[in-house]
């Protein structure tokens, strides 16, 4: 997915918390009216986001690292939303998977950002699954994946899911 996150109540809806008493969600002057708490001098604070929905995700099927799916027009405006919900933060980069969801919403996010750098990172490419990437419904996906996931955690760091997905000594890699 692209590299920035907002927690959120529905699709492009992110959440606010109204806690603090001089109005402001942080309670920090001159801090975006955010939930989040200040960063400390010296250190980043890392926003992750899921790309904006695609016609799979509508759907309800599996898209993974195989299938390049662009987003849809809902998944657009998703990301526009998001553009706009992180403009008041100062972002230094925009890193994206190299699939069109991904490489599409982090776009839309520089829209609000262009003095941000940006690419897309490998490290952020979604775990290949082999065959289950291909278009399975949610549930036929879940049960081959969670099997995957069982014999990782059992200690078979080279077992691939069926199709030639990776294993997770590749993923950790």
């Amino acid at each position: 997915g692209a590299g920035l996150w907002l927690p959120q109540q529905a699709w492009g809806e992110p959440v606010k918390e109204e806690c603090c008493k001089d109005g402001s969600a942080s309670g920090f002057p001159n801090a975006p009216d955010t939930p989040y708490p200040p960063v400390a001098k010296g250190t980043k604070r890392l926003f992750l986001c899921r790309h904006g929905q695609t016609e799979l995700n509508r759907l309800g099927k599996i898209q993974g690292a195989r299938v390049d799916e662009p987003l849809n027009e809902n998944g657009l405006k998703q990301a526009m939303l998001l553009g706009e919900a992180v403009r008041p933060y100062e972002l230094a980069f925009i890193g994206s998977s190299k699939l069109s969801r991904a490489r599409q919403t982090a776009e839309a996010i520089r829209l609000s950002h262009p003095g941000a750098n940006g690419d897309a990172l490998a490290l952020l490419n979604e775990v290949d699954f082999g065959a289950v990437s291909d278009g399975l419904a949610l549930e036929e996906a879940r049960k081959i994946t969670n099997k995957t996931y069982k014999r990782w955690t059992e200690g078979e760091v080279d077992a691939r899911s069926p199709g030639g997905g990776e294993s997770f000594v590749e993923v950790e890699a």
